[in-house]
């Protein structure tokens, strides 16, 4: 192989490794999620499906709870109403984490909804 070759191939590699190596703790040293900032982001969506649900009677809603889970964050959110023939109430379990890239500032968390639980 020519040694120009050689050069260019050794400064491609050099290149990729520079960059694998400073992507890696990009991740690694990001702040973690914060309480507060799952917090108010999980009352934004309850607000949300309070608003959808407001032609089946919705009438409140709220977070009833925070907790740390490893790297995210689980909150439990509260949805009640009622109809012209019954009172209910949902709990809604959700799951919040940073995303590792965001297109925008409103994308930086990502909001899982797992299994509601309602009674009537």
């Amino acid at each position: 192989m020519p040694e120009t070759m050689k050069a260019h191939h050794g400064r491609k590699a050099t290149v990729l490794l520079v960059a694998i190596a400073l992507a890696a703790p990009a991740g690694a040293t990001a702040a973690p999620l914060s309480i507060s900032h799952a917090r108010s982001v999980a009352v934004t969506k309850m607000k949300k499906m309070e608003r959808k649900l407001k032609g089946e009677g919705a009438k409140d809603s709220r977070v009833r709870g925070c907790w740390r889970e490893g790297g995210k964050v689980g909150c439990l959110g509260m949805v009640s109403g009622k109809d012209d023939f019954l009172r209910w109430r949902c709990a809604v379990p959700m799951t919040i984490r940073k995303r590792a890239t965001a297109s925008a500032a409103r994308h930086k968390v990502a909001v899982k909804f797992t299994d509601p639980m309602c009674s009537f």
